[in-house]
């Protein structure tokens, strides 16, 4: 599977057709939705699994599978201090997910050190926008369900550090969820917008990251790691 600076525009075109045609009747959320629904279901049952939040060493676990699966991705690298950034609902930040993890990670298990570290960026170029867009697409999308285990990990963690609880992903997920409508929104009315080929790659962007977000996790689950 090529990575995201491989693609190019013309290919989405020919291996999305119907999926394009679908866009174009209900939308680029919804049908993103449709597309992915059976990888976003097993995505979720590692995701908000109540037994993520049962003991600290379960959530420090779970943490770990996390930072491991999502580090495998090949999700956008944004250079810092980036302006020319195509996304009003979401800023770069909200794709730091690996990042958030690991900080919360730290924090709750100091003891361990986390042997991946997020990717920098060497360019001054932003990625390609329909790159951008099918990433924000895919990450806005599993906010909600992740969101609900943000309550009981307040509770587990809380007065863990001088800054609170180690919920710094849960709770930027939860942020998320809370502008699903309005970026749903963005996404549909920037699709309805641009060229098909843009569009093309966005749809196929989140397409594939959800499923190698699915398969990866379920792989950290077998191995416990």
């Amino acid at each position: 599977m090529p990575t995201g600076d491989a693609v190019t525009l013309e290919s989405p075109l020919t291996t999305a057709p119907d999926l394009l045609a679908k866009i174009n009747r209900i939308g680029l959320s919804a049908a993103l939705g449709e597309a992915s629904a059976d990888a976003h279901e097993r995505i979720v049952a590692h995701l908000s699994g109540s037994t993520a939040t049962e003991s600290r060493a379960s959530y420090a676990g779970w943490l770990r599978r996390q930072i491991r699966a999502w580090s495998e991705l090949d999700l956008p690298v944004v250079p810092f201090g980036v302006t020319d950034w195509p996304l009003r609902s979401l800023s770069p930040r909200h794709l730091d997910v690996v990042g958030l993890l690991m900080a919360d990670l730290r924090e709750i298990s100091p003891r361990t050190r986390p042997t991946l570290v997020p990717r920098q960026s060497r360019s001054t170029d932003l990625p390609t926008t329909g790159m951008i867009m099918g990433s924000a697409e895919m990450c806005a999308r599993l906010a909600a369900p992740t969101s609900h285990l943000l309550e009981s990990a307040q509770a587990l963690t809380a007065h863990l550090t001088r800054v609170g609880s180690s919920t710094r992903y849960l709770s930027r997920c939860a942020e998320i969820a809370a502008m699903g409508d309005e970026i749903a929104a963005e996404l549909d009315a920037w699709a309805r917008n641009v060229e098909p080929a843009q569009v093309a790659l966005a749809a196929l962007t989140s397409r594939r990251l959800t499923e190698e977000l699915a398969a990866a996790l379920e792989a950290r689950h077998q191995t416990g790691w």
